[in-house]
Order: C-alpha cells, then sequence, then structure tokens
C-alpha cells in the first residue's frame, strides 16, 4: 500500500511538460503566421460574416420582444383600470351593512336577555 501511495505522489510531477524559452518563441510564431496567412483571413472573414448574421437575428427578436412587453404592459394597465373600475361599481346590498350586522348581534343579545328576565321574573 506504501509503493502505491509513492507512486500516486511521483506520477503527477513526471506527468508535467514544461518548454523552453525558444519552443515558446516558436509556438507564438506559428500562431502569429496562421492569423495572417491569406486561407485564414477567408475563414475569419466567413465566421465574422456569421457572427453579424447571428448578432443581426439576435437583436432583431430583442427588438420584437421589447415590443411585445411594452403591448403586454399596456394590456395589463387596461385591465387593471378596467377592474378597479367594476369594483368602484360594485356596491353593497342594503343588507350588508356594517350597521345592520351589529344591530343584529346586539339584538340577539338583548331581546334573549329581556326574556329570559320577564320569565324569570314572572314565576317569582
Amino acid at each position: 500500500m506504501r509503493y502505491f501511495w509513492i507512486l500516486l505522489l511521483l506520477v503527477p510531477l513526471f506527468g508535467q511538460q514544461t518548454f523552453t524559452n525558444e519552443e515558446v518563441l516558436g509556438i507564438a510564431n506559428q500562431i502569429k503566421e496562421l492569423q495572417y496567412s491569406d486561407s485564414t483571413k477567408s475563414i475569419q472573414i466567413e465566421i465574422y460574416e456569421d457572427l453579424i448574421v447571428q448578432y443581426e437575428e439576435h437583436a432583431r427578436i430583442d427588438s420584437s420582444l421589447l415590443i411585445q412587453k411594452d403591448e403586454q404592459i399596456a394590456l395589463l394597465m387596461e385591465q387593471n383600470w378596467a377592474l378597479e373600475k367594476q369594483a368602484d361599481l360594485a356596491k353593497p346590498r342594503w343588507y350588508e351593512n356594517k350597521w345592520l350586522y351589529f344591530a343584529y348581534g346586539s339584538a340577539a343579545i338583548i331581546i334573549p336577555t329581556y326574556f329570559g328576565i320577564k320569565i324569570v321574573g314572572s314565576t317569582k
């Protein structure tokens, strides 16, 4: 088991690859040559043209979404106004009065109490 751990720790040390300064400069020069060669320029232009087409498509979609959002906001504001007007038009019925509810509650307590006192008082 001990050899396994030693092997596991040593493998990453030998697995790394480092480049010398000359190799790095050579790679950088090759990248520059590829960037400025005629064949890659046409490929890059095609890529850029494709990107422009995609950006125009996204811009068109975004503008249509903005227009639809504005329409949706206008419709929601109109609906809100209609619901507020409907709430103003809905008046309570005559029996939905809070003072009438108070009178019902008071009568429900006072009348049985009054008759209860009369009945108890007449039996004596």
